[in-house]
């Protein structure tokens, strides 16, 4: 299951407030975690594979120019950063659709840069 973190209703944003909440609620839960050392290693791998897989780059239209993927006991945090948000929101279909043996739900919410780009901010939870 993917949950987005600031879907629009009736065309307005959700709350900046409450964004910005879960994302701190998740990267304090991805923050207190000790590693597992079976599980988080194995899937940092397990998703950086599925990233440059032929299975996801042949369905995209670009993959990302840079990324970070770091995994603990039960959830995972990932940056993907993309040079405008339609490219993203793509590639994160077919990303989330391609991984979802191993995670069972990704949160995710998109954080324009400066420059124009975007950065796709994720949490998977085992």
């Amino acid at each position: 299951m993917v949950e987005r973190a600031n879907e629009e209703a009736d065309g307005r944003s959700q709350d900046s407030g409450l964004r910005e909440r879960e994302m701190r609620t998740y990267a304090a839960r991805f923050s207190s975690e000790s590693t597992d050392p079976n599980w988080g290693p194995s899937t940092e791998a397990d998703l950086t594979r599925a990233i440059l897989s032929e299975e996801v780059v042949s369905n995209v239209e670009e993959a990302p120019s840079a990324y970070r993927i770091r995994c603990r006991t039960t959830l995972c945090e990932m940056t993907f950063d993309f040079p405008d948000a339609g490219l993203g929101q793509g590639w994160m279909s077919t990303f989330t659709t391609m991984t979802g043996g191993k995670l069972t739900r990704v949160w995710y919410t998109t954080l324009p840069q400066p420059d124009g780009s975007v950065r796709l901010q994720m949490y998977g939870i085992k």
